[in-house]
């Protein structure tokens, strides 16, 4: 294959027809397809040549393998598929192809049909889930204006649960709207409305919602303005708001509403449904002082619940017929004695602990990896005698007794063999 290089001063040429194939082709044909076409077009030799110019034209740190034996020709495009992959394309000359005749056709039967199906289906999947999600560029228009709206309404307080009623403003507060000659005394009212910290405010879906609307009226009826009468607006408003929240706390307290005429009634009849406890806002108006409550030196104890163990268990003790075979499963447990002396006898050792304990057991003598002045012993007891062989008067003194603990040795050849306790 006709292969060399040109060079110049502003560009970095490099005529060969595989290289340029590969480099065209290499991010719109999987490397299977690539290397069936290139093993069908170009011969061992050429493939070789090229392996060994892309080595030549770029500075790489993959190291160049020389392949051997069967398939080294598939495993030679695969290496140079990697490199062009891999190496910058500012870094990369600009591969050329001199005889058109020698580039591999690209036809559909070079494409794999599975995977393009695939591609297709993902991209249908996609194409659904924008349409289910998504949304036009004319219903956003349409939305964002009902959304920037709704920004200046302050639902903390409660207002926006009685949206369903039709005399029920739906601003911030929910009230009805204050008629233009009370509006010069907005912020003392707003004052009066601060002040009165100990109203309770209830809303329940479980309360009817004419309810409210028919104690607001109630309100603005029972009010003492009349048209010819000359308050100032302060006045006004301050008994308006205060009655108000008198008989909506008095009504919504009680599971089954009251009915309201709208004629009979008077401020007398509102300030009676009321409750008498003086409110702050009552002591405020009638010039008296808070008292607040004195906090109390007493100490309370505060304790932590305990968590109950959902797995401990309780033991039967019920006493078994002769003849019965329900019984617990006898469980034996090591235990280990030492400090023992050396003349002391494994018999005598055998009736000592079977006069203490009535419990008949077999020593078995520990071998110490180092020689100690005293001699050890293990031996198996059941385990419900544990709390009579752990009692230390049933002991001589001087001897040493625990449960026997089997440890693991931490020896790199050898993880998993045990180590005993006297080994220790």
């Amino acid at each position: 294959m006709a292969s060399y290089t040109v060079k110049c001063n502003n560009c970095n040429i490099v005529i060969s027809e595989l290289l340029a194939f590969i480099q065209n082709k290499a991010d719109v044909m999987d490397e299977e397809s690539i290397i069936r076409l290139c093993t069908s077009s170009f011969s061992s030799e050429e493939v070789v040549q090229a392996k060994n110019l892309l080595f030549e034209s770029i500075t790489t740190t993959s190291r160049k393998i020389t392949r051997k034996k069967e398939g080294k020709m598939q495993r030679d495009i695969e290496d140079i598929i990697s490199v062009i992959k891999r190496t910058d394309p500012e870094k990369m000359p600009i591969f050329v192809a001199k005889d058109l005749q020698k580039l591999p056709p690209f036809t559909f039967d070079h494409v794999d049909a599975t995977r393009l199906l695939k591609d297709i289906i993902s991209l249908k999947n996609d194409m659904k889930i924008i349409k289910e999600k998504y949304v036009t560029l004319e219903m956003l228009e349409e939305r964002v204006p009902f959304l920037e709206k709704n920004q200046n309404i302050d639902k903390r307080r409660r207002g926006y649960l009685l949206n369903n009623s039709l005399n029920v403003d739906s601003g911030p507060i929910g009230l009805t709207h204050i008629h233009s000659e009370s509006t010069t005394a907005t912020s003392e009212v707003n004052e009066l409305a601060r002040s009165d910290k100990d109203l309770p405010v209830l809303f329940s879906r479980d309360i009817p919602v004419s309810l409210a609307p028919v104690s607001v009226h109630r309100c603005e009826e029972s009010s003492p303005v009349s048209s010819g009468a000359q308050l100032e607006a302060r006045t006004v408003v301050a008994t308006n708001v205060a009655n108000c929240a008198n008989t909506a706390t008095s009504a919504l307290t009680h599971s089954e509403p009251t009915p309201i005429s709208g004629n009979g009634a008077n401020k007398k009849d509102v300030t009676a449904m009321s409750s008498g406890r003086k409110r702050f806002s009552d002591v405020v108006r009638e010039g008296g002082q808070w008292k607040p409550e004195a906090p109390k030196d007493e100490w309370i104890l505060l304790q932590r619940r305990r968590l109950r163990n959902r797995f401990m268990a309780k033991k039967g003790k019920a006493d078994l017929e002769v003849d019965c075979g329900f019984k617990a499963a006898d469980v034996k447990i090591p235990f280990y004695i030492y400090n023992v002396d050396k003349n002391a006898c494994v018999d005598d050792i055998s009736k000592y602990i079977m006069s203490k304990t009535s419990v008949e057991v077999a020593l078995e003598r520990v071998n110490m990896r180092q020689k100690k002045e005293y001699e050890a012993y293990k031996f198996l007891i059941p385990k419900h005698k544990l709390s009579v062989f752990m009692d230390e008067n049933i002991w001589p003194q001087g001897v040493s007794f625990r449960r026997f603990v089997t440890f693991n040795k931490r020896n790199d050849k050898n993880d998993n063999a045990p180590r005993r306790d006297s080994e220790r």
